[in-house]
């Protein structure tokens, strides 16, 4: 009868679960997180459509209320089009039943990552993250 050996085991089982985890960690290099937040106010607002949602550069002048906060990172060698991370904080917004979203910060970070301990060769990776203020217009 023969005894499994345990290191070998073991080295079987590391690239198992190293194969195992590669699908997330591609999935990771070109996918972007979004998260949002409603603001604790007690009051809340049905969800819209998000083609009515607005993006803003600037406070608007007119009278309105803060839902949420919404934030989108992406983290990718190639850049996320602004028209893809624009439906983000739309679709977002509109969960919270805001109007429009106001940009508060839209920073672009370049990391470089080596690729081992012993190699020359290195990777940069872009990281962007863009929050924005969830807005609802008062009536007049």
């Amino acid at each position: 009868m023969k005894t499994s050996d345990p290191p070998r085991l073991a080295s079987r089982f590391a690239r198992c679960l190293l194969l195992a985890s590669l699908p997330g960690v591609f999935a990771a290099c070109s996918s972007a997180n979004r998260d949002s937040t409603p603001h604790i106010s007690g009051q809340y607002y049905p969800a819209g459509n998000p083609a009515a949602v607005k993006i803003l550069r600037t406070e608007p002048l007119h009278s309105h209320v803060q839902v949420g906060e919404i934030q989108v990172e992406t983290s990718t060698s190639q850049p996320q089009p602004v028209a893809k991370v624009e439906a983000r904080l739309r679709n977002e917004a509109a969960k919270l039943g805001a109007d429009a979203v106001v940009i508060i910060l839209d920073q672009g970070n370049t990391v470089s990552a080596t690729g081992g301990r012993w190699s020359r060769n290195a990777t940069t990776v872009t990281h962007r993250k863009v929050i924005g203020v969830a807005i609802k217009y008062r009536s007049l």
